[in-house]
């Protein structure tokens, strides 16, 4: 439980809803742009892109993502996780203070730039 939602990694079996998206043996998802609630960089690290898609009832983050001019964005499925909010509103609003950044960080960019950082550990 962080910043009163509850958050969750994907198992890596429950692809519902994203079968049309899986390429690369399931490593990867290729989401149109035009179907994402959010594109956006992570505030915690201007290298990398986070993005947001509605798959059924389901709010996925997708961290580390790519984009190009084929208007599609790209994620390594184990950079995917689900989120418990309501709306995108709800996951715009739900930040926190961030001390080393003296400012007020949006808990999606907390939760994409930690599940990054504990794949590349």
């Amino acid at each position: 439980m962080k910043g009163g939602i509850y958050i969750r990694r994907i198992p890596i079996e429950d692809f519902s809803g994203l079968e049309d998206y899986l390429y690369a043996a399931r490593e990867y998802v290729k989401i149109p742009a035009a179907n994402c609630l959010l594109i956006d960089k992570c505030a915690l690290s201007y290298d990398f892109m986070l993005a947001i898609v509605k798959v059924g009832k389901r709010m996925l983050l997708l961290s580390e993502c790519g984009t190009g001019s084929s208007g599609y964005v790209f994620c390594e499925t184990k950079l995917i996780m689900e989120l418990n909010y309501a709306s995108i509103e709800e996951a715009l609003t739900d930040t926190h203070w961030n001390e080393p950044l003296q400012k007020e960080i949006r808990e999606i960019d907390s939760l994409a730039y930690g599940l990054y950082c504990d794949l590349r550990r």
